[in-house]
């Protein structure tokens, strides 16, 4: 998977190589040399990071390898060509628990609580929780495989690759979680009765003798605490 953003062919020549297959130039890089006793001399461990682009010489397409080996070399962000070059979708879109989840997501307008989101983010974090519930899985590197056959929320229906839902996360902060929540919780009734459920899978609780902590069934310290695999909170 090749993103159609351009990025500067690596100038480690030790370890950077060209191998041309038909008209495409693949860059290639050498992670490691083993060396064969049998053999009496050392082999090269290489993987393709990139293919170049004729139009640029010294530049190239990077992939996910380029990604892992090249860390500090920053991709181009969303809008200047950091998708996969290959968007196609499948031929049978899925849609029927992608209509009850977006069905859900319209009653409740959440998209209306992520005011200072624009519709690029709001599709994407949408989708994230669409794709967390239908396949089960909140793995980033799961998602392609996940919007190749399924309806999207993100504009004309937009796959993003799994390095990029990954930074996407890493960009979400504090700020926007709390305003998120405010906005949430300023669209309900007060005096609605409002249940906030908490789920460990193995929780001590010495808090007394109180209804809210309930015992459960922990695999180990059995007795000697007040175990609690589910702790349900009621406040009105």
């Amino acid at each position: 998977m090749y993103y159609n953003c351009l990025v500067n062919i690596p100038k480690n020549t030790g370890k950077i190589s060209r191998n041309k297959r038909g008209k495409t130039t693949y860059i290639e890089y050498t992670y490691a040399r083993e060396y064969l006793p049998e053999k009496k001399y050392n082999v090269a461990r290489r993987t393709t990071i990139g293919k170049a682009d004729p139009d640029h010489p010294g530049m190239m397409f990077p992939n996910l390898n380029f990604e892992k080996f090249f860390p500090d070399v920053e991709i181009p962000a969303e809008g200047t060509a950091a998708e996969p070059v290959n968007e196609s979708r499948s031929s049978c879109i899925r849609i029927g628990a992608f209509s009850v989840v977006r069905r859900i997501i319209e009653d409740y307008k959440l998209a209306e609580h992520l005011k200072r989101w624009d519709d690029r983010g709001k599709g994407m974090l949408l989708d994230l929780a669409a794709y967390s519930v239908i396949a089960e899985s909140n793995v980033a590197q799961h998602f392609p495989d996940y919007a190749y056959n399924h309806p999207l929320m993100t504009p004309q229906n937009k796959i993003y690759s799994d390095s990029t839902i990954s930074r996407f996360i890493r960009e979400i902060d504090d700020n926007d979680r709390v305003e998120f929540l405010n906005s949430w919780n300023a669209n309900h009734d007060k005096n609605e009765k409002i249940y906030v459920s908490y789920d460990s899978t193995n929780k001590n609780c010495k808090a007394g003798d109180i209804e809210m902590a309930e015992y459960g069934h922990p695999k180990t310290d059995v007795g000697v605490a007040l175990q609690s695999s589910t702790t349900r909170l009621l406040t009105t």
